[in-house]
């Protein structure tokens, strides 16, 4: 499960950190850079791996081996990286509200 985005507060990393523990069987990958990156990767359970930022091809790469987009922000309006992963062919999870999938 792919989760691309700034690591910071209100995009709803907490959900992602949640949701790993809670389904150890599933792998998940978060991409991006931000002030909770220390944070998140303290908590971090073994199933879910903070690789950084990436750009262009090794970005569309990623989006391209993934299954499942999470998009866990609940304030955000309809961003890139949802049209990214759809234009990749991925399904996309979000939240009810906001922009997102579910909103």
């Amino acid at each position: 499960m792919l989760c691309v985005c700034r690591l910071a507060r209100e995009k709803g990393l907490d959900r992602v950190v949640r949701i790993s523990r809670g389904r150890p069987e599933l792998r998940f990958l978060v991409l991006g850079t931000g002030p909770l990156a220390e944070e998140l990767s303290r908590r971090a359970p073994a199933n879910l791996r903070l690789a950084g930022l990436l750009e262009g091809e090794a970005l569309a790469d990623v989006y391209a081996a993934s299954n499942v987009f999470l998009h866990p922000a609940s304030t955000e309006t309809f961003g890139q990286v949802i049209q990214e992963a759809m234009a990749s062919g991925l399904p996309v999870v979000g939240v009810r509200a906001g922009g997102g999938p579910g909103g």
